[in-house]
């Protein structure tokens, strides 16, 4: 299924950076799910660790005018390396981590790109992680955040402290230094 160009929207200058494996299905979905919200990031970059072509075939069965989507295949392993790459390959100054079997809110881009707006001092920040609909018998949310609770974390934070990998958004600049 491909995502109409949606010609009324302005692109927010933030690159949006989704890894996967071998989860083509999954990828569309979260994909469709960004190409449809309120607002749309300038580009969202795909590393793929995959095997084979299914994932590119998503990606390029996704491709519109107004948001740049960004393909890169990567023989590693690993979900850091693989955002590592998709970090390298961010080209706005607001880089937004998701990962391919979430579906991130329809106000996502908007909330990041209003945490980040002048005069904010943010480096980074994390949002919350709920499970993806109804409890089901031998199936487990991993990695939820719930609290709607904003919290303020300083230079020392431990990492499990602060959120999840599959939502948090920093600036590129801050992550080159």
């Amino acid at each position: 299924m491909t995502t109409p160009p949606q010609m009324d929207r302005q692109l927010a200058q933030i690159t949006v950076a989704i890894s996967t494996l071998d989860r083509p299905q999954s990828l569309a979905d979260c994909l469709n799910t960004i190409l449809s919200g309120e607002r749309l990031p300038a580009e969202i970059v795909i590393v793929d660790q995959s095997q084979d072509d299914r994932t590119m075939m998503v990606v390029e069965n996704r491709k519109t005018h107004e948001v740049e989507l960004k393909y890169v295949h990567h023989a590693g392993r690993g979900l850091g390396a693989a955002q590592n790459v998709a970090i390298a390959h961010a080209c706005y100054p607001i880089v937004a981590v998701t990962d391919d079997d979430c579906h991130p809110a329809p106000d996502w881009v908007v909330q990041i790109e209003r945490a980040f707006a002048p005069p904010s001092q943010l480096d980074g920040l994390t949002g919350r992680v709920l499970p993806l609909g109804p409890d089901m018998p031998g199936t487990y949310a991993v990695s939820s955040r719930t609290s709607m609770l904003r919290v303020d974390f300083g230079r020392d934070a431990m990492p499990w402290d602060v959120g999840s990998g599959n939502n948090f958004a920093v600036k590129r600049e801050w992550l080159s230094r």
